[in-house]
């Protein structure tokens, strides 16, 4: 799991990899002195010197929509030549990735000098949990048909309903269907995503 910089971050990756629309997001390093000896370098000199590239290394900063006509090059031209307003800091360039979101599929392209580029084929795998990641939407569950009370739980969007008092060894949730108060075990399982120390959403096992 992604460890994000900000909560904003978390869901604008959120929304690139969940959206039903087609989607670009720029990636940048993060501002880490020990990052700065490979910004603004080409992919060739990184693995030439032996540096991988981690998602974990990088905050995403942008995500806009790719339109009909999108693609890597023309995403950078047009970025350089006409900036969105709310677009932080200086255009796309050498060291930064550019990931495309097309009809839920995701590459990565890491930008390197005279508008080329390289595919990464891994740099988006730590953050595939949030593409089935479920939100929660309610945190608390009215509990009991006469005696009615909050318990510890959440809601989720797929109207499951979670209890903290309903979980096996590891910490998995066993999903329930609430009815006028009642519980009703459903023999659905979800398993909690923490991110930067807080529940994030659920994964349905």
């Amino acid at each position: 799991m992604v460890e994000y910089a900000s909560e904003m971050e978390r869901l604008l990756e959120a929304a690139l990899i969940r959206s039903k629309q087609d989607m670009y997001g720029i990636y940048r390093l993060k501002e880490l002195p020990e990052l700065d000896a490979r910004r603004g370098k080409s992919l060739y000199y990184l693995q030439a010197g032996d540096n991988s590239v981690c998602r974990k290394d990088y905050f995403l900063c942008y995500i806009g929509p790719l339109g009909t006509n999108g693609w890597v090059d023309t995403i950078r031209q047009q970025l350089c030549h006409r900036k969105p307003l709310d677009f932080p800091g200086a255009p796309p360039d050498t060291g930064d990735i550019i990931v495309l979101q097309i009809e839920g599929s995701l590459t990565a392209h890491y930008l390197n000098e005279y508008d080329s580029f390289d595919v990464l084929h891994d740099f988006m795998e730590a953050s595939g949990e949030l593409r089935n990641m479920i939100a929660v939407t309610q945190i608390g569950v009215e509990y009991g048909h006469f005696n009615r009370r909050t318990v510890p739980g959440y809601i989720l969007e797929n109207g499951a309903v979670l209890l903290d008092g309903e979980r096996d060894a590891a910490g998995n949730y066993y999903s329930g269907a609430g009815v006028d108060g009642m519980y009703l075990k459903t023999g659905e399982m979800y398993r909690p995503v923490i991110g930067n120390g807080k529940l994030t959403g659920f994964i349905k096992l």
